[in-house]
């Protein structure tokens, strides 16, 4: 009796790591923040020296627990973007890691839209530590591309060229509030006509990016003035699609456990 209830411990522990194996698949998480600290650095434009801090010229502000910006005059500086830049190598190596996502809560004042922009960039060229990548100071939900030169770019929501313009990027209306989660097959992509000669052919895996910016902007539409917008619970990971034969063993180990239940 003592033997059978050891070779049912052994079966259910192998079956058990049969099953749950599959589910402990590579990630790296690129940009998080829950915002119950920090502050908004004071920058006019978006730089490869300026890494892993949220930074802006408008009244965007961390505090309370959110990103925030109040959004009260329209055509003002309360509009320009606020983003971060991270450096995809400080966080991985790992060229399996193919997809991306996204997830953030956000509410939308009235009156006000809110925009998110998603790049990779990488070096084509012999960029400057300072080079400009970007213009935070641009209106109406937009970010002004100023990476051209010595950098190829792809729009990680759709795969597109990015002219930093608002219809690159995912809006959310008037009066909104929920939870934005989505994700990216960065196998989808390739890079545009435009990069050569320097980057050319399809993407394989984050790692193909130097650079990701994720920048949130808004629009006020309201010449009186409008609500505010806030951010909070901000993620962006790279993961890695499980082979189909992953697939094929998570039903094979669920297949077992069944049996083995039913014995």
């Amino acid at each position: 009796m003592k033997l059978n209830i050891n070779k049912r411990l052994v079966y259910t522990t192998a079956t058990a790591a049969l099953v749950f194996t599959p589910f402990l698949a590579t990630a790296a998480t690129l940009i998080t923040d829950d915002f119950s600290s920090g502050s908004v650095a004071d920058h006019t434009r978006f730089r490869p020296n300026q890494l892993n801090e949220w930074g802006a010229n408008s009244l965007w502000a961390i505090g309370g627990g959110t990103l925030s910006n109040p959004g009260t005059t329209a055509g003002v500086a309360s509009e320009g973007a606020v983003g971060q830049l991270t450096r995809v190598s400080d966080t991985t190596t790992d060229t399996s890691l193919s997809e991306i996502t996204v997830s953030f809560d956000y509410t939308v004042g009235t009156g006000s839209t809110l925009f998110f922009h998603l790049w990779g960039l990488t070096e084509n060229g012999t960029p400057a530590a300072n080079e400009i990548l970007g213009n935070t100071s641009a209106q109406n939900g937009g970010i002004q591309n100023q990476a051209e030169t010595d950098y190829g770019d792809i729009n990680l929501l759709d795969g597109s060229d990015p002219n930093g313009a608002s219809g690159n990027a995912v809006s959310f209306a008037s009066g909104e509030s929920g939870t934005y989660s989505a994700t990216f097959d960065l196998t989808g992509y390739s890079w545009s006509l435009d990069e050569a000669p320097g980057l050319s052919g399809p993407i394989a895996s984050v790692t193909d990016f130097d650079f990701v910016l994720a920048a949130f902007a808004s629009n006020v539409t309201d010449n009186s003035g409008a609500g505010a917008i806030s951010i909070d619970n901000f993620n962006i990971e790279a993961n890695a699609v499980p082979e189909p034969s992953t697939f094929a063993l998570l039903g094979l180990g669920g297949l077992a456990l069944i049996l083995r239940r039913r014995s």
